[in-house]
């Protein structure tokens, strides 16, 4: 049986996206956890999910008439 630092050496060299379903950690958890992160790059953020909101507006767009 692996010690818990074997499981931490092992967890730390997985991509992050199977580490969160490993973990079963939902984006909520995460935007709560780090909601003092998404404060201080509030303005960037913004930004760049409203660029990526027109994109995947104009994606929808593209599918539904399809």
């Amino acid at each position: 049986m692996l010690t818990l630092d074997d499981v931490h050496d092992v967890l730390i060299k997985i991509d992050e996206v199977t580490l969160l379903e490993i973990l079963d950690i939902s984006a909520e958890e995460i935007v709560e956890r780090f909601a003092d992160l998404i404060e201080t790059r509030y303005e960037r953020l913004a930004k760049d999910l409203a660029a990526d909101r027109r994109l995947l507006c104009l994606f929808d767009e593209e599918n539904t008439n399809e």
